[in-house]
């Protein structure tokens, strides 16, 4: 996507007015914040492990409505976001080669080897908690997704 290039609402889901997007945190808390926040550009599912993240992954994409965005914990039971991360691109690199999700990783931790893994497992980006609101509209801005407006937000 050229840079500049807005996401807009549908482009997954051919539906002019969604975004979809998949909140994954074992934290109820921080998932429903994050829920709360980001349900102001689009739709949103949760779910509270890396497993259960692919297994949302993998329905969306057979059902041909893909995830445009997908945030991604990665301290998690079952399956860390990092795993995670790499069976997601596997799946999407297997259903729709030509169609990636924007992974946007969120982390309590500061340790380079996270991050790094993180972007050698093709995130477009990491965000370290906690955060403010507006740090979270900006990372989102800078990935393509346009911020909701003064009221909505």
């Amino acid at each position: 996507m050229p840079s500049g290039t807005s996401i807009r609402p549908g482009d997954a889901t051919n539906d002019p007015s969604i975004v979809r997007a998949l909140i994954v945190d074992d934290d109820v808390s921080c998932r429903d914040i994050l829920r709360k926040l980001i349900s102001k550009i689009g739709e949103c599912d949760t779910a509270g492990d890396g497993l259960a993240a692919v297994g949302s992954v993998t329905t969306a994409q057979i059902e041909q409505r893909p995830y445009d965005l997908i945030t991604l914990d990665i301290s998690m039971p079952r399956m860390d976001g990092l795993q995670a991360l790499h069976a997601i691109r596997g799946i999407e690199h297997q259903l729709a080669p030509d169609r990636r999700s924007k992974i946007l990783m969120t982390s309590c931790s500061t340790s380079h080897k996270h991050i790094t893994e993180s972007y050698q497992h093709a995130c477009e980006d990491y965000l370290i908690k906690p955060f403010s609101i507006e740090k979270l509209f900006a990372k989102l801005a800078e990935l393509g997704f346009e911020r909701p407006n003064a009221e909505a937000a």
